[in-house]
């Protein structure tokens, strides 16, 4: 077995590029498993941990409708009911703090009572001691490492109330996975909280922990019975909720990037492996002849697969660690949370591993065992004979039913009759049908092709067919994975820029203003931001030189069983355009605002079932109410499971309080002026100041971190696949050495050998591209359709004839640019030695 194993490792050394290419293949595919399920695992994690954070052990929590702070009285009642535990009160608000740099962080400001508040999170003070009733905080260890916070260190906070500043009196590490606490959470003694947040004998909820051997439900009745109206009780609100939804679109595409990725790493490991023991044909020969069996045959290929396996996963997982940061860190723009990229999951990398390893055996299987089965004296050969492989109409069938079965899939996931989790492997098994069916097809293609291009090629466009027909699963794989890095690259390209420009209309029409001041940037989650000063309202409207004030507030509710977030503002013009309109009548929808009505996000209407004139129930200070929906938008804010209402309206129905952000129209003709007395007011109260234009710029910058993985995933795959493509045309290079010289004795120039190689790339690559083209539209297409059940409405598919263009004319670039070297080395063949080949 040495020996044999001495041999594989002349094969690696004698062909390095080739080894390469398939270790590349295995690391892209592992990569990018491991990167996209860590990044969505990390994703998760720190949404649950956030919540985690602030709910902790707490089997229920009271709160009131619309979150209004409310009296603290209940809170004794609730304790004395038998079976609980503890029931103690809680300021929760949002904050921003200012880091050394004086740069913002939206931290979360919880309120609690240091000498039973162990009871709730559990955690152990690292640094420092814990908490007394003075202005001092708690933060968590890694959160204050990150911004460079030390312990006794005063830190900036801005509230309602103004600026306050705090002692940082403990640095804390979570003791179990109910009080991890990334994200930014910091904890205050509740007096101060009151305090700094105008919340005196007030409280925001009331957290319980009850009795283990007590049933939830039978203490959350007896909870309900002594709360009076505008109060509820509930399990530990699922904020999270509003994350997850946020981020399935994005997460459907990674999957979808590396499950393409994957595809491609399988044709090219396979192919490969197939063309490596056709050039050691002649060493297995000699070997067999030796006395090696059939079964040592085979083994050593396996291991040589084995072992590419196994170097390609190892460098897979750490690719694809680093790669899942920066997938993190795209993630967490667009959420607006601070993702934590260290969470620890087996799964990803036993996944990757698994395919990489599998892949790379499977890969090399076929091939040993064809290499088995030669006798001796047919091994000798260094090629085959070139025989045309025949058509087998069993594949053709198989393609049409895997087709079949991918485009059903696709179609019951755009009529959700499953979830939308079945779209990747539709998509899969659509594309992996056509390449199944493609060798029992290729003679029909090339025949026509040929007709085409050979008065423009000439003869030599006929050899290269001749070529590529004797060889018909080899060309078919390798047309089989230009075919899926054009049509995966195409159509993914194109739902990404149908995604931008409905995100782009979404903002463009529900975002309008000349300015925005804010204390922080929203969470796009939830859309809530950090409270901010009161009556900048009304210091902005005395303004001479301001138009309208209109102000914003985004408070959690709840329709039914559905998680929900009230946008509340003004509404003040009445021919302003509001909302991304997609049902409902926009000449009178302002007027219908303001009579009671409500316009839902598209989201929340697909999750409900409703249309425009349906009623929908919200919980209100005066207990269940229903609202005559009078439109439906899209909406990106709270992923689409928003309500928007006038301001006045919320404050009668929900007591909402306070201002997540203002926004500012100026005078036609004095907006320079007005600009420059906003800003200088937001700048005295700390608070962020943008133009619409740059508002605009941010979420440019914020949907372009998100796609940038994908882009990255999408450009590896062609690359891949253009080493594919040398990978072929060396091989058969190599089978028509012989023949490459006889052409040569009877006068065929350099030239005309170059010409032959390019018409060869140039077959594949038509072949490959132009159903390329039109599967890759289809792709985008239907993944349009498929977003219905995601964000509440297909999104609009565009025909956009300049990129199809340029996809289709930059891969054909990049084969002709990858046949160059295989060409070349084909016509400085000396014409002794590939006589002597054969």
């Amino acid at each position: 077995m040495m020996v044999l194993w001495r041999v594989s490792w002349k094969g690696f050394c004698s062909r390095p590029l080739r080894t390469l290419l398939t270790l590349t293949s295995i690391v892209i595919g592992v990569a990018a498993i491991v990167a996209v399920q860590l990044s969505i695992e990390d994703s998760r994690a720190t949404q649950k941990s956030m919540l985690q954070a602030v709910t902790g052990n707490a089997s229920l929590e009271v709160t009131s409708v619309g979150n209004a702070p409310f009296e603290t009285t209940i809170v004794r009642e609730i304790a004395e009911i038998a079976g609980v535990k503890v029931a103690t009160p809680i300021i929760r608000r949002f904050g921003v703090l200012f880091d050394k740099n004086d740069q913002r962080v939206r931290v979360q400001i919880l309120g609690v009572d240091p000498t039973i508040d162990s009871s709730i999170r559990e955690y152990r003070i690292r640094e420092g001691s814990a908490l007394s009733a003075n202005d001092q905080a708690l933060i968590d260890y890694s959160f204050a490492n990150s911004l460079g916070l030390k312990n006794e260190q005063p830190i900036k906070l801005m509230t309602n109330t103004g600026i306050r500043i705090a002692n940082v009196t403990g640095l804390i590490e979570p003791t179990s996975g109910s009080a991890a606490m990334q994200g930014g959470l910091i904890i205050v003694p509740f007096p101060v909280a009151q305090r700094w947040f105008k919340a005196e004998k007030r409280s925001d909820l009331v957290q319980v922990v009850i009795d283990d051997k007590q049933s939830t439900e039978t203490i959350r009745e007896k909870i309900a019975a002594l709360l009076p109206q505008g109060l509820q009780v509930r399990e530990p609100t699922s904020r999270n909720e509003f994350g997850r939804e946020a981020s399935i679109a994005t997460d459907q595409g990674l999957r979808l990037a590396s499950a393409f990725s994957l595809m491609i790493a399988i044709f090219i490991i396979y192919n490969t492996f197939q063309m490596n023991v056709g050039e050691r044909r002649k060493q297995f020969g000699i070997l067999r002849a030796l006395g090696t069996t059939r079964r040592q045959i085979v083994n050593v290929i396996v291991l040589e697969g084995l072992v590419l396996g196994v170097i390609g996963t190892l460098l897979g997982w750490a690719l694809g660690f680093w790669g899942a940061r920066q997938l993190s860190s795209a993630s967490g723009a667009l959420l607006d949370i601070p993702i934590a990229s260290n969470t620890f999951n087996w799964l990803p990398y036993i996944l990757g591993g698994l395919c990489g390893v599998g892949v790379a055996i499977a890969g090399a299987v076929l091939p040993a065992r064809r290499a088995s089965r030669l006798s001796p004296s047919e091994a000798m050969r260094t090629v085959s004979l070139g025989e045309l492989e025949p058509s087998n109409i069993f594949l053709a069938y198989a393609g049409i039913v895997l087709s079949s079965l991918g485009l059903m899939t696709l179609i019951g996931c755009i009529q959700q009759w499953w979830h939308i989790d079945f779209a990747i492997p539709g998509t899969v098994l659509f594309l992996l049908g056509g390449i199944v069916a493609l060798p029992t097809v290729l003679p029909f293609f090339t025949k026509w092709i040929i007709l085409i291009i050979s008065p423009i090629v000439g003869i030599e466009a006929r050899l290269a067919e001749r070529q590529l027909l004797r060889n018909r699963g080899r060309s078919s794989l390798t047309i089989g994975i230009l075919f899926i890095a054009l049509s995966t690259g195409l159509g993914l390209a194109s739902s990404i820029l149908d995604n931008i420009e409905d995100v782009k209309s979404w903002y463009e029409n529900a975002l309008q203003g000349d300015f925005f001041v804010r204390a922080a940037m929203p969470s796009m989650a939830t859309g809530q931001s950090a409270d901010m000063p009161e009556g900048l309202v009304e210091e902005f409207k005395k303004i001479p030189e301001v138009d309208s004030v209109e102000s914003l507030r985004f408070v959690n509710s709840y329709s039914g069983d559905f998680a929900v977030v009230i946008v509340a503002r003004e509404f003040n013009s009445a021919t302003r355009k509001y909302f991304d309109l997609k049902l409902g009548d926009s000449k009178t929808i302002n007027a219908d605002v303001h009579k009671g009505d409500v316009v839902i996000g598209s989201v929340l209407a697909e999750r409900a079932k409703l249309v425009v004139g349906d009623k929908l129930a919200l919980n209100t200070q005066e207990g269940s109410r229903d609202f005559r929906i009078a439109g439906i938008a899209s909406d990106y804010m709270a992923a689409g499971l928003t309500v928007y209402m006038t301001r006045a309206q919320a404050e009668r129905l929900l007591n909402i309080q306070g201002t997540d952000a203002i926004i500012i129209d100026a005078k036609p003709d004095s907006i320079v002026i007005a600009s420059a007395k906003v800003k200088q007011i937001a700048l005295r109260e700390s608070l962020l100041f943008q133009s619409q234009v740059e508002l605009f710029g941010m979420l440019e910058e914020k949907v372009a971190n998100v796609v940038q993985g994908l882009w990255a995933v999408l450009a590896l795959c062609s690359i891949v696949a253009a080493f594919g493509l040398v990978n072929t045309l060396t091989m058969n290079i190599l089978e028509q050495t012989y023949e490459i010289g006889m052409l040569r004795t009877i006068a065929m120039a350099r030239g005309q050998v170059r010409k032959m190689i390019f018409s060869q790339a140039l077959l594949m690559g038509i072949i490959a591209l132009l159903p390329a083209v039109f599967a890759g539209l289809l792709i985008a297409y239907l993944l349009s359709l498929s977003n219905g059940p995601t964000v509440g409405r297909p999104i609009t598919f565009t025909l956009r004839p300049q990129l199809t263009a340029m996809a289709f004319v930059g891969e054909m670039l990049l084969i002709l640019l990858a046949s160059m070297i295989p060409a070349e080395r084909a016509a400085r063949l000396k014409i002794t030695d590939t006589v002597r080949f054969q």
